[in-house]
């Protein structure tokens, strides 16, 4: 992949695909749940 991208863009895309491989895999942190402290992480 050459887009650029923030920092919490590739963290957030990185943990999409593994999810999607793998159904074991879980994201458990501070104020996930709510999407992220900047919300990178909503819709996860």
């Amino acid at each position: 992949m050459s887009e650029k991208m923030t920092y919490a863009q590739a963290a957030c895309l990185a943990l999409q695909e593994a999810m999607r491989a793998d159904p074991l895999v879980v994201a458990l942190g501070e104020d996930l749940g709510r999407g992220g402290v900047f919300g990178q992480y909503r819709g996860l």
